[in-house]
């Protein structure tokens, strides 16, 4: 699979276990989430990757425009959180829930190939 032939991926990272690839960026990302495809052993996973400072201001945003409550907790499936907002952080996250069999638990599968 070539994407940078038929898609422009902000995020396009391969080694010979997995690939990632999103069409968000890591640059000027004030949210510092970031939602990605993960393509490992023949098959294709979404997932995303947030930091805990953006989950705080999810967190502070939830209470003043949904509802106190919402404030008070963060749910999200499908991710994992990374000490810093960039992509050797998220490359070195991914590389070992691959290489420990991890990802199967934490990303959605998508598709087979």
């Amino acid at each position: 699979m070539n994407s940078r032939n038929s898609f422009d991926y902000q995020v396009d990272y391969q080694e010979n276990n997995f690939r990632i690839f999103s069409h968000q960026s890591f640059h000027n990302n004030l949210n510092e989430n970031i939602d990605f495809h993960l393509k490992a052993k023949g098959k294709l996973y979404w997932g995303s990757a947030f930091t805990i400072k953006s989950i705080i201001k999810i967190m502070k945003n939830q209470s003043i425009y949904e509802s106190e409550i919402c404030g008070t907790y963060f749910w999200s499936a499908n991710f994992i959180i990374i000490e810093k907002f960039s992509l050797e952080c998220l490359i070195g996250a991914v590389r070992h829930l691959v290489q420990t069999n991890e990802y199967l638990d934490v990303f959605h599968h998508i598709q087979d190939d």
